[in-house]
């Protein structure tokens, strides 16, 4: 049976310490392997599939739907992770959380949140004899370009489908949309023109209620979520709408799966 869990990843856990290659004899259980994988560096490395293949994926949409989304792949050696943090110590120090779905019996995916509404990583898993090993890591995040309305060159590949499930393609362009237009609100707030960034959002609000184009799962919800947060606007509430925005954000990238 597929579940999903919400992990909330405590440093210096003694747990953590043992590290080493595999030798399991049985088919290791996949949550007690991560915490393991999480917390030391040793241990991750001994698991992971090098060079660490990373696909980098930015998605975008113009106001008529069509599709600016582009995808790279590079390749990380043992040596370039060596010189990053444990997992452990970037999920506390960024305030991020891991999320693990379940594919198969021999697949799971970790998805990344953090502060950044507008970004995330999943990294993908499989099982190897009785072993789990980190194969992949994808990197994504929304386009800064917001409503293109014309671009003679725009990318001509086909959508990438965010994290590791291809989701029906309406569905997944009304809510890039919605990603999009929100997206484009944190950035007048982020610049101080909040009364420019009512102004869109009051404008998103209204799509949401009104448009079949942004007839997402749960969209009147959102909807309410963003009044709250226009209310604090409103209200020279700035930093509390502001926690409302990326909230919803984090909330509908997490439904895009």
């Amino acid at each position: 049976m597929k579940y999903r869990l919400i992990l909330f990843i405590i440093l210096c856990l003694p747990f953590f310490a043992n590290a080493g290659v595999c030798e399991a004899t049985e088919h290791e259980d996949f949550l007690s392997f991560f915490f393991r994988f999480s917390g030391s560096k040793n241990f991750a490395s001994d698991r992971t599939v090098y060079p660490l293949k990373v696909v980098t994926q930015v998605y975008g949409i113009d106001e008529t739907g069509n599709d600016l989304s582009v995808s790279g792949v590079s390749y990380r050696s043992k040596q370039q992770d060596a010189d990053l943090s444990s997992l452990a110590n970037l999920l506390q120090e960024e305030n991020m959380i891991a999320k693990v779905h379940e594919i198969s019996a021999k697949a799971f995916v970790v998805q990344i949140f953090g502060n950044d509404p507008d970004q995330g990583e999943t990294l993908h898993f499989s099982l190897n004899g009785n072993c789990w090993f980190l194969k992949e890591s994808r990197k994504h995040s929304l386009s800064n370009q917001h409503w293109v309305i014309q671009q003679e060159k725009a990318p001509k590949s086909p959508l990438v489908p965010h994290f590791y499930a291809k989701p029906d393609n309406q569905q997944l362009r009304a809510m890039l949309r919605v990603l999009n237009h929100l997206s484009l609100v944190r950035d007048d707030v982020s610049l101080g023109d909040i009364d420019e960034a009512m102004t869109e959002l009051s404008y998103l609000i209204d799509n949401l209620e009104a448009r079949n184009n942004y007839a997402i799962e749960g969209r009147e919800q959102v909807a309410r979520q963003l009044r709250e947060a226009l209310s604090s606007f409103n209200n020279d509430a700035i930093i509390q709408g502001s926690i409302i925005l990326g909230n919803v954000g984090r909330t509908l990238w997490g439904k895009i799966d």
